[in-house]
């Protein structure tokens, strides 16, 4: 079984719609998802512009898929969709919980280094 995927075949080449294999199986801790809508993530240009890929042809897209139609994600990742949310508004998630999180956890100058299990003395 095939699948739709945008992959950038070298480093700094534009995207191709091309078709690749799709996942039909997971490797244990992973799951097969659909995607029904993704985000642009502001890490996906930089990825053609810098030609970050270690590996090509490749995908890039962060806030799921790669923009391709199926992908593997590790499950302890995976969330439920709440009910009023849209596909296209529950895509959009990620990018501004892992922003929040950066700013609230990560150590200074990155981030106010806020410690989450809100016990003194414990070290992230």
């Amino acid at each position: 079984m095939s699948q739709k995927a945008l992959l950038m075949h070298s480093k700094h080449s534009p995207f191709e719609l091309t078709t690749i294999p799709k996942p039909i199986s997971a490797p244990r801790g992973e799951l097969v998802v659909k995607i029904q809508a993704s985000a642009l993530n502001p890490a996906d240009w930089k990825y053609q512009e810098y030609g970050w890929l270690d590996k090509y042809p490749g995908t890039v897209g962060f806030d799921i898929a790669g923009y391709q139609q199926y992908t593997l994600v590790p499950a302890d990742i995976v969330g439920k969709i709440p009910a009023k949310l849209s596909y296209s508004q529950a895509s959009t998630i990620a990018v501004g919980f892992n922003t929040a999180a950066v700013g609230l956890y990560a150590k200074a100058p990155i981030g106010l280094g806020l410690n989450p299990d809100l016990e003194p003395g414990i070290e992230r």
